[in-house]
């Protein structure tokens, strides 16, 4: 057994047994893997996700949140540079994310930040954050929180829904002028 879990061709776990199939993914590969997406697919995969993170958050938000939530999107609004904007974004969604109190989520949406760190998110990044972008995303972001203040859950999930829908129309510009 131990020859066909080095190979790959079985997983053991302590408590739940021998599975057949391939090895969870070390580390390594896992990053290689989270690398090797593309803008696209990283939007597709958030708009699976992101909208019920945001009605979670209007459910589950403290004050202090929303308020971390309020200081992010003050200092999102004060800038038009892009490597700022894509900070102050990735922390938003993650602080929504923290919002939700589901300890999964906010795993997913470090995760997701970290895919936006790779080098195809930077160069698409260059030709997508424009300064008119970057400010109706702030007004998007707005809106996502307002919902949340309002503890409107339905709303908070629907303004995300049209926001990610933003945010992937985006990319396809670029990609099909």
């Amino acid at each position: 057994m131990s020859e066909a879990e080095k190979a790959g061709l079985v997983s053991r776990r302590l408590g739940s047994g021998t599975f057949v199939g391939t090895a969870p993914q070390t580390s390594g590969s896992l990053l290689d893997f989270m690398d090797g997406l593309s803008p696209l697919d990283l939007i597709d995969a958030r708009a699976a996700v992101e909208p019920f993170t945001a009605r979670l958050a209007a459910e589950h938000a403290d004050a202090r949140t929303i308020e971390d939530l309020e200081g992010v999107l003050e200092c999102a609004a004060t800038t038009d540079d892009q490597d700022d904007f894509a900070k102050w974004d990735g922390e938003f969604h993650l602080l929504l994310a923290q919002a939700s109190a589901n300890p999964f989520l906010i795993h997913v949406f470090r995760q997701i930040n970290h895919v936006r760190l790779n080098a195809q998110w930077g160069a698409m990044k260059a030709n997508i954050l424009t300064a008119e972008a970057i400010a109706e995303y702030n007004r998007q972001h707005r809106a996502v929180l307002d919902a949340i203040e309002a503890r409107d859950p339905s709303l908070a999930q629907k303004r995300m829904t049209a926001h990610l829908e933003c945010a992937r129309n985006d990319p396809m510009k670029v990609l099909n002028p």
